[in-house]
């Protein structure tokens, strides 16, 4: 595909993993909002201005890639490397589309590509994300005031 790459999961289930375009990042500040909602609400952090901000104010068009399924956006990932380290700065799909194996596939991908890596990254305390990376291998290592601070081991598969 020209634009990105496809790939079928399950027996219906194909996505579209693609480069942003540019002006795109206003969309997947979206995406993080709608994402996030949930969980913020919950621990009293919700502010419909800072969580879109919190994307927009450190936007990396080089460290993103856009999830679509069926050509609509459902979700983004970013990764940045330093040293040894790959750094998973955003993983969010769209509430309609959690829990139908997209993030695992995500997960996957990023294992893949960064073979030889230690991943790291932070999920809100209090979210789901937290139950979703430990079911998929990632072991707390330290908290922050707002996060917990998660990694996997992927040097050994490099």
């Amino acid at each position: 595909m020209r634009h990105g790459t496809t790939r079928r999961y399950g027996n219906e289930m194909e996505i579209q993993i693609r480069k942003p375009k540019l002006g795109q990042e206003h969309n997947l500040a979206e995406i993080r909002a709608l994402s996030m909602k949930e969980s913020l609400i919950a621990v009293g952090r919700y502010d419909e201005v800072r969580v879109r901000n919190r994307l927009l104010s450190n936007y990396a068009i080089d460290e993103v890639k856009v999830i679509y399924f069926e050509n609509i956006e459902i979700g983004f990932y970013s990764v940045n490397v330093t040293d040894n380290v790959c750094f998973i700065n955003h993983l969010y799909v769209l509430p309609n589309y959690q829990g139908k194996g997209i993030g695992l596939k995500i997960i996957d991908i990023i294992k893949s590509e960064y073979r030889g890596y230690v991943l790291r990254l932070n999920a809100l305390i209090g979210s789901k994300a937290n139950e979703f990376y430990e079911r998929n291998g990632f072991m707390l290592i330290d908290c922050t005031k707002f996060d917990n601070v998660y990694e996997l081991n992927n040097i050994e598969n490099g």
